[in-house]
């Protein structure tokens, strides 16, 4: 059963690393140009790539660091996308995951 669900699975985290590097890409861009005081993003490595990927998994996870976006120039830009993100990553992928291994189960 855990390698058929890990089989079912592999689609589903391909279409999750996708997303995850598209707002990644989307939040890295807006945190282009601000230094560490108008920074959006949290600073994990010091690297900005790595900081915005680190940044949209924990969203992913259900971890959200928020507290740049007061700061930044693009506040309202930034929240839209936020909570277009979360409800991507943490509603959607999260049901989906759960409706993917619930099939598996069925049908082993």
């Amino acid at each position: 059963m855990i390698t058929q669900t890990l089989n079912d699975v592999m689609l589903f985290l391909l279409l999750c690393l996708i997303i995850l590097f598209a707002f990644a890409n989307f939040f890295y861009m807006l945190n282009i140009g601000t230094d560490s005081n108008t920074a959006a993003l949290p600073v994990f490595t010091g690297l900005r790539i790595p900081d915005a990927i680190i940044a949209i998994f924990q969203v992913a996870v259900g971890q959200f660091a928020t507290d740049g976006f007061i700061n930044s120039d693009y506040d309202y830009l930034l929240w839209i996308s936020f909570n277009i993100c979360v409800f991507l990553m943490v509603v959607v992928f999260m049901n989906m995951i759960i409706a993917i291994m619930g099939d598996t189960f069925g049908n082993v």
